[in-house]
């Protein structure tokens, strides 16, 4: 699991569900399942600090710490690396377009907790993802 810190809306522009993480961040996580085994999916974590009056997440999925807000929002690493884009050539960044992560990332509780199904099998191989 990698966790990214972000804030909900982003700075002073109204820049909701911000994604982006390194590419080495993406080929580290993929180099953890390839030692764990198929058995074993990574996990990108961001943990979203609600700072405006929109959350990423229903008032019941959201936690407070130290007086503030916060939103876990988590996404397969085969489902990000199969959609992202790069952002930055300098940085190194990629990012998932907006719309497409908001339809993929879940509430972390949902990863902890869950059963196989065919929407969300335990094995990456098994899941077909597109990018549109």
């Amino acid at each position: 699991m990698d966790v990214k810190g972000r804030q909900f809306p982003a700075g002073q522009q109204k820049q909701y569900w911000r994604n982006w993480v390194t590419g080495e961040d993406l080929r580290s996580l993929s180099r953890w399942e390839q030692l764990f085994g198929r058995q074993f999916g990574s996990l990108l974590v961001f943990a979203y600090n609600v700072v405006g009056a929109v959350a990423p997440l229903p008032e019941e999925g959201l936690f407070t710490f130290r007086d503030r807000l916060y939103g876990f929002v988590g996404i397969s690493l085969q489902q990000y690396a199969a959609c992202a884009r790069q952002i930055s050539p300098k940085w190194g960044t990629v990012a998932m377009p907006v719309g497409r992560f908001r339809q993929l990332a879940l509430p972390v509780r949902a990863f902890l907790s869950r059963q196989p199904s065919a929407d969300h099998p335990t094995e990456p191989s098994e899941v077909a993802i597109k990018c549109t």
